[in-house]
């Protein structure tokens, strides 16, 4: 981004199940959140987090910006990109289940959820339900994985394509990279996606833009932080 610049945004922290771009798979439950928001196809409702504006993170832009150009021959020679998508589809977790934090406690509200994934019954001694809430990233079942690492990995590829190409990854590539992340959300859900939400990147109310930014956002983090 130019040095000096700012974008003005505001990044929404914590999705659920049924929850546009919640990060989470979608089942067939009839759980309903103390909230009644918007039910979807899988029968959950979503429940909003909080709000943060992020312009005090990007208002020193210019400095972030000459790290990453500096450091964009490094994307491809010693860059480990299976980790890169991890540690951002985990931190899409942890801004899920934030809000669920119990106040005083290393807990949070649970949020039990049933798993055919054979690996995983098999590691924690047959069991067949995950405290999806209580349980990090790393240690979720593969198909409670799957959306938040779906995402990670469009916008991971997105920001190492620029870096490959010794670009700038200003406001303009930020806001493409994450209309990838938004095109292929769609592409995976839209057989139950309400249709406001299958609208082109360009049309989304901000604060569904922000979902898919964080993603973005979080793989520059990634980047920056492995190049220095």
């Amino acid at each position: 981004m130019k040095r000096g610049s700012v974008i003005h945004t505001t990044v929404w922290i914590g999705r659920n199940v049924g929850d546009r771009k919640d990060g989470l798979m979608v089942d067939q439950s009839n759980d309903v959140p103390p909230d009644g928001g918007r039910v979807s196809r899988g029968g959950y409702a979503s429940e909003r987090g909080s709000a943060h504006s992020v312009d005090a993170e990007l208002s020193n832009q210019g400095n972030r910006n000459d790290s990453v150009e500096r450091k964009a021959s490094l994307s491809g020679q010693g860059t480990n990109l299976d980790n890169v998508v991890t540690r951002v589809a985990s931190s899409a977790h942890d801004k899920w289940r934030e809000p669920r934090r119990i106040e005083g406690a290393d807990q949070y509200e649970p949020r039990p959820k049933p798993t055919s994934d054979q690996s995983w019954i098999e590691a924690h001694d047959g069991k067949t339900t995950v405290d999806i809430a209580n349980t990090p990233y790393s240690d979720l079942p593969s198909e409670w994985q799957k959306e938040n690492k779906d995402s990670a990995t469009v916008a991971v590829s997105g920001v190492a394509r620029v870096l490959e190409e010794g670009g700038a990854l200003d406001q303009d590539r930020i806001e493409e990279i994450a209309a990838r992340v938004h095109a292929a959300w769609v592409e995976r859900n839209g057989d139950w996606a309400p249709d406001e939400l299958k609208l082109p990147y360009e049309q989304l109310p901000e604060a569904e833009k922000a979902k898919d930014r964080n993603f973005v956002l979080d793989a520059i983090r990634a980047y920056e932080d492995q190049a220095q």
